[in-house]
């Protein structure tokens, strides 16, 4: 029974032959499946932190924000899910919102990275990477032009009072 399945044979497969025949949109669609609920597991989103979307034209795209917290999100990948210009997007967003698409996003992204840091070990450079932003210098610099201190000094201010 086992020789015509061929049990009598060494395993040869390395990890990129076994994958190969899955296609690679599968596989990154698995990981950043898998990223976004290691994220999701350790922010919490309270209704009152999401905005309230009335308007039925940009409801996708906050609601992809929020459902993709680790994913590098562009403003023309909103305009396409919202199936509007970015010219109208852009005033639309701000109209709506109070402030530009990509004020709110890194101010978002902020406010997750400030429970990351409170709830977990991760570096600093990881949770940039975990939240889509692909430069820990450029996360570093955005969260102290919100927090006015660094995301290190953060995570121990925050050790020390709790």
């Amino acid at each position: 029974m086992y020789e015509n399945l061929g049990a009598n044979e060494p395993f040869k497969k390395n990890s990129t032959e076994m994958f190969s025949e899955y296609p690679s949109s599968s596989i990154d669609f698995a990981k950043r499946t898998i990223n976004n609920a290691i994220i999701n597991s350790h922010i919490t989103t309270l209704n009152d932190d999401v905005p309230a979307c009335k308007d039925s034209i940009l409801k996708p795209a906050l609601d992809y924000i929020y459902n993709n917290k680790g994913e590098m999100i562009s403003q023309s990948k909103m305009d396409e899910l919202c199936h509007v210009s970015a010219s109208h997007f852009s005033r639309l967003f701000i109209k709506k919102n109070g402030e530009s698409f990509s004020t709110f996003l890194t101010r978002q992204k902020i406010e997750w990275s400030k429970q990351l840091l409170e709830k977990t070990d991760l570096t600093i450079t990881q949770i940039s990477e975990e939240l889509g932003i692909n430069s820990s210098g450029y996360f570093i610099k955005s969260f102290k032009r919100y927090e006015n201190i660094t995301p290190s000094t953060y995570r121990k201010y925050f050790s020390e009072h709790n």
